[in-house]
């Protein structure tokens, strides 16, 4: 007998997760089936697979590999139930024309979610299921409607976020745009959102005004709609306090407004890069602004457009000041001071109130990047997606007890204030010069 509770367990009919091709052809995954069974094989939930005896043995083959490789417990009768079954609340995933068999064999106190086989959409599929979670558990969770591309949603699903069921409070749901919003939001919390996976074009030279300059997908603009007129809704992060952050002049901007921070009386401090704006690189007056802006070689040469087009990822690194000739940098650009920070760099996470950070391995100073990539040549160009050489770290755990955890955390809590954000990610360099 099912406790009454919340649901902690589904069961799948394999009629939701296979279309029916005629008798001659291989039976095949609906469109949409796997990104279905990696969400719920991430979800926290128990999920078991239901099959009847008398399908193909080809198709039972298929049931068997995909339960192997998403980690799903097959089920052929409800007469031997596991003790989960026995025991959890559970939902059924069953086609319209097999509800009443299900309905028939099965515990009465369990829910059902039936669908025609001609309308079946597996996209809605997670939020009907945690919309039961909610609704059993009503404010004892936050329920947390997510909007991000697949590709970033499947690397967060493996390593263990974005759960269904209810982990410290919280449950996750991805967000289908193209359905039904009020329904959807209606009955989430919180909506987290990732504007920058929904950028469809972006201008070539960004604006200084509010015209618009940021073109995002149909589907992601309804959302935005929607939620300018239901201001009730709490949204992470609202997509004006993330776009300036989209363009490096405007970031720029931002971060030289923050007060200094000392990691120690009268000694190192949290600075921005010093940076430059610039719109041609053979412009005559190119070098009156870096000796204005204090920059000298070495720099490192970023589009202003930080993401959402694939120029905004080429730049480049000038050893010399020839290097700037014809340099192959979309306009226009931010020339940057290029610290030599002993291959070491630090990743900053900020959630909230919490800070968190790892240590990676960057790219070597200056002088050994030259050499390490065997050059004379005055600049090089590169894409910042396809790292360059990483340097051995000279002394990581030096470049560690540089790092004042908490003047990384009061620039934290600054940046938090400034920028309005619940979730920021930065990057930290510790200059050589300190850690000699």
């Amino acid at each position: 007998m099912a406790q009454q509770g919340f649901t902690r367990a589904v069961v799948l009919d394999e009629a939701i997760v296979f279309q029916q091709c005629d008798e001659n052809a291989a039976d095949s995954l609906r469109p949409g089936a796997d990104k279905l069974l990696i969400r719920l094989s991430r979800s926290g939930l128990f999920v078991g697979l239901f099959f009847r005896s008398d399908i193909s043995a080809r198709k039972s083959q298929a049931l068997r590999e995909i339960g192997v490789s998403k980690g799903l417990h097959l089920i052929q009768t409800f007469s031997d139930q596991s003790q989960v079954l026995s025991e959890a609340q559970c939902v059924v995933v069953c086609a319209e024309k097999n509800l009443e068999e299900f309905k028939a064999s099965l515990d009465s106190s369990w829910n059902f979610i039936a669908a025609e086989d001609s309308t079946l959409q597996l996209e809605s599929l997670p939020f009907a299921i945690t919309s039961l979670i909610k609704k059993e558990l009503g404010n004892k969770i936050t329920l947390v409607g997510h909007c991000m591309n697949w590709k970033r949603e499947k690397d967060l699903l493996q390593r263990g976020a974005l759960p269904f069921m209810s982990t410290f409070g919280m449950s996750f749901t991805p967000l289908d745009l193209s359905s039904s919003l009020d329904r959807q939001l209606s009955v989430v919390d919180i909506v987290l959102n990732k504007a920058t996976d929904e950028i469809v074009s972006v201008s070539k030279v960004v604006s200084d005004t509010n015209e618009k300059w940021i073109n995002f997908s149909d589907r992601f603009n309804k959302l935005e709609r929607y939620l300018q007129e239901h201001p009730d809704i709490h949204v992470v992060d609202p997509t004006d306090r993330v776009t300036p952050l989209m363009d490096r002049v405007a970031t720029q901007s931002l971060l030289e407004e923050l007060p200094l921070i000392e990691v120690a009386a009268g000694g190192p401090i949290v600075r921005p890069p010093r940076c430059v704006k610039v719109t041609g690189f053979d412009d005559a007056a190119l070098f009156d602004k870096l000796k204005s802006a204090n920059l000298v070689v070495p720099t490192i040469v970023k589009p202003q457009i930080a993401c959402g087009a694939s120029e905004s990822h080429t730049m480049a690194i000038v050893f010399e000041d020839r290097g700037y000739s014809n340099l192959a940098v979309p306009l226009p650009a931010v020339i940057q001071e290029y610290v030599d920070h002993q291959s070491v760099i630090f990743k900053f996470y900020v959630l909230g109130e919490q800070v968190f950070y790892s240590t990676r391995k960057s790219t070597p100073d200056a002088v050994v990047l030259r050499t390490m990539i065997n050059t004379e040549a005055p600049s090089i160009v590169f894409d910042s997606l396809k790292t360059l050489p990483t340097g051995r770290a000279v002394d990581e755990k030096a470049a560690e007890s540089a790092l004042d955890i908490t003047a990384m955390r009061s620039t934290a809590a600054v940046l938090r204030r400034k920028l309005g954000l619940t979730i920021i990610g930065f990057d930290v360099v510790v200059s050589m010069c300190v850690l000699m």
